[in-house]
């Protein structure tokens, strides 16, 4: 393997690589790296929500596309909170890692910072074994995403596109 892009992917990262893979040249080192555990108050301190403006040019601006990864967040974000929640109260430290990790995956797409460390941590906690604080991080990354939603639902007000 020369390279790597991790998600979510960005237009320009990946045009870039393709460029330098179809010129036969790796000039650049690859772009992965392990990550060491995440501090709390680090993973406080990141932006609440997001940049909508941000998010719909990532998208080229495609308003309808949009919508749609609107539509399946607020569909599958309260399913994996109560199976966090779920893992939380059964102490379950595989449920909570796997669970987190795929809300992670979820919260990548729109770079919904604060809520990613915020998730990371329950990640880690589960990764680790470690459920101290668990329930107090779980209910302030609830909090978060209360905060992700009401934005979701003022940007879809905002779209032009009325069709899913």
């Amino acid at each position: 393997m020369d390279d790597y892009i991790s998600k979510p992917l960005e237009k320009a990262k990946l045009l870039a690589l393709l460029g330098r893979i179809a010129a036969g040249s790796s000039a650049e080192q690859p772009t992965w790296r392990l990550e060491a555990p995440l501090p709390l108050a680090e993973a406080l301190a990141a932006p609440p929500v997001f940049s909508g403006a941000e998010l719909l040019d990532r998208l080229d601006g495609d308003e309808a596309l949009l919508q749609r990864m609107i539509a399946l967040f607020q569909a599958d974000t309260p399913r994996l909170l109560d199976e966090i929640r779920a893992a939380l109260s059964r102490q379950d430290a595989d449920d909570l890692a796997r669970t987190a990790h795929a809300l992670l995956s979820s919260l990548g797409a729109f770079r919904a910072e604060r809520a990613l460390r915020m998730t990371r941590v329950l990640e880690r906690m589960g990764e680790q074994r470690d459920f101290t604080n668990a329930q107090q991080r779980f209910s302030e990354l609830e909090t978060e995403i209360a905060h992700i939603d009401d934005a979701l639902g003022n940007l879809m007000g905002d779209l032009a596109v009325t069709t899913i």
